[in-house]
């Protein structure tokens, strides 16, 4: 008496066109992921760029509110703004950007470089009840943002109003 025998497993035809449809596959999945994890990690880049820059502008904005006198240099590049007698901050260019440094009764205290790639320009435009400080992120021609601040007395040294 004979018994019959089964066939089990593939054959190697049925092997080799498994493995030229999953070779011919794996690049396609592997663009499509290094595209979407390319994008993912541009899109935090820009986040935490836009995030570093609204710190930086609402520590800006904090200093002109805070300060009692600003004075902006001729050049529109460099700010010092006068907290108290024992207390100065300065935004000035630092290279391709703008830098601001804390100064506490005579001491320069770290530096600290804002995350935009042009510098910032400080301009006063005077009228007879206040003056206002812009100030403006410039590249090329374009200006990318403005923060106006009111202040009092139309002179070349400012006094801010509390």
């Amino acid at each position: 008496m004979t018994i019959p025998i089964r066939k089990r497993g593939y054959t190697l035809i049925e092997m080799v066109a498994v493995l030229i449809l999953v070779s011919a596959l794996i690049p396609i999945i592997g663009s499509l992921l290094r595209r979407s994890l390319s994008a993912y990690s541009q899109t935090l880049d820009r986040a935490f760029q836009v995030q570093a820059c609204d710190r930086w502008t609402e520590r800006l904005r904090q200093d002109i509110h805070q300060a009692v006198v600003a004075n902006i240099s001729e050049d529109q590049l460099s700010m010092t703004l006068t907290m108290s007698a024992q207390e100065n901050v300065r935004y000035f260019q630092d290279g391709a950007a703008t830098a601001r440094q804390r100064h506490v009764e005579g001491r320069a205290l770290a530096i600290e470089r804002s995350p935009w790639p042009a510098p910032l320009r400080f301009k006063k435009t005077e009228s007879p009840v206040c003056s206002l400080i812009d100030v403006a992120i410039e590249s090329g021609v374009d200006i990318q943002a403005r923060l106006g601040i009111e202040i009092d007395a139309p002179v070349e040294e400012v006094e801010f109003k509390r």
